[in-house]
């Protein structure tokens, strides 16, 4: 009987953790960063999906098939580029891909954080900046003292979280966005 009790109090509380894990304090959240090739097919499928998903509308040239090999193959590594997916307790929530180059035209211009991007359902929750905190703690342990990004929707959200405007460029298909550094 008191074992009963126990899961099912147990339960509730994992609930309730689960629905207001953002509103908890960061050193007490159970947020983990994984690598694409620790990944399960489902939650790779997943984030691929989301990837997809997001970018299909702002380029006509994007084929999911492409997408899905560039995953499975070149960011499914333990060495850069990577992928890097972050949990909250067991649930996928985001990720991005970390990368030596990510505009060919400006190839002295490296580490790049690249391809960010929140599940729509779990944005405004913080997120965003505790991935792209993992990621640079990654790209620290890799000697890097700075890493860029190019966004064509994120300035706002990259100048609150310490980056810093250096300029703007074309990026393939995506056409013209800012790229933005920071020092660490």
């Amino acid at each position: 009987m008191i074992l009963a009790l126990e899961i099912e109090y147990y339960a509730k509380k994992v609930v309730y953790k689960r629905k207001l894990c953002y509103n908890l304090p960061r050193e007490k959240r159970k947020m983990r960063l994984v690598m694409f090739c620790d990944l399960t097919d489902d939650q790779l499928d997943k984030i691929i999906d989301a990837h997809y998903n997001q970018w299909k509308q702002y380029n006509d040239n994007l084929v999911k098939e492409v997408s899905a090999k560039k995953f499975k193959t070149i960011y499914n590594s333990r060495r850069l580029p990577y992928g890097v997916a972050l949990f909250d307790g067991l649930e996928l929530v985001g990720f991005c891909i970390l990368k030596l180059s990510d505009l060919p035209t400006l190839p002295e211009l490296t580490p790049w954080i690249s391809n960010l991007q929140i599940f729509k359902a779990q944005r405004r929750k913080n997120y965003g900046t505790i991935l792209v905190e993992e990621a640079i703690k990654r790209l620290k342990s890799h000697g890097y003292k700075q890493v860029y990004v190019w966004t064509d929707q994120a300035s706002l959200f990259l100048r609150k979280i310490g980056f810093k405007y250096y300029g703007t460029a074309v990026k393939g298909l995506s056409g013209e966005g800012d790229i933005y550094l920071k020092e660490f």
